[in-house]
């Protein structure tokens, strides 16, 4: 907590401000609290901050400061006009809280926010041409299925048909064994076929 008169010179400083700045009190006391400024500040804020305190309202923002060591550190501020019973303001109170590492540990978490988004996202890329490839591969098995299906069937659909035929025309009884075990052969085959590729599918 720092108190200044209308000027900005501080009257009061707590414990807790001469910890954090690592300013004694004397070296505070009756200065302006420019002496905190890193510079790092944009101007813009300090225009808004006299500019509302001016005006009588209270003002709220972050400052960036140098402490005594010369190491940065970020406050939250409220700065907030004192009146008298006359209502003239006398002094402004300023509230500040040492968010440094707040910020710090919030700018961590947006990295990890955003290296995880990076990693969702190429996951999800790298499943998405999975999935593509399997739906390839899907439609060349079942191609390939098709295809393998008419290209065996339809000539052991023939041995089978001119076997029959055979088997109708009189024979030798030893040719009709023949033509019997042609055609017994040719069915398990076929049996064979459609079980391989039902077992594919």
């Amino acid at each position: 907590i720092l108190i200044t008169d209308l000027a900005g010179d501080i009257e009061y400083v707590n414990e807790a401000a001469v910890q954090i700045s690592g300013y004694p009190r004397e070296q505070l006391l009756g200065r302006n609290p420019r002496i905190l400024s890193s510079g790092l500040t944009p101007p813009a804020t300090f225009q808004a901050l006299w500019a509302a305190l001016v005006r009588g309202e209270e003002w709220r923002g972050e400052l960036i400061n140098r402490r005594r060591d010369g190491s940065l550190y970020t406050e939250q501020v409220v700065i907030t006009p004192i009146r008298q019973p006359d209502g003239r303001m006398s002094h402004y109170v300023a509230v500040k809280e040492d968010i440094t590492e707040k910020k710090r540990t919030a700018a961590e978490l947006d990295g990890y926010r955003s290296h995880l988004e990076d990693l969702a996202a190429e996951r999800t890329a790298q499943l998405t041409q999975a999935r593509r490839q399997a739906e390839a591969a899907n439609a060349a098995k079942s191609a390939f299925l098709a295809n393998m299906s008419h290209e065996i069937r339809t000539p052991m659909n023939a041995i089978l048909g001119l076997t029959y035929l055979l088997g109708r025309s009189p024979r030798s009884e030893s040719e009709r064994t023949i033509v019997r075990r042609i055609e017994d052969a040719a069915n398990h085959l076929l049996s064979i076929i459609n079980d391989i590729l039902d077992i594919s599918k």
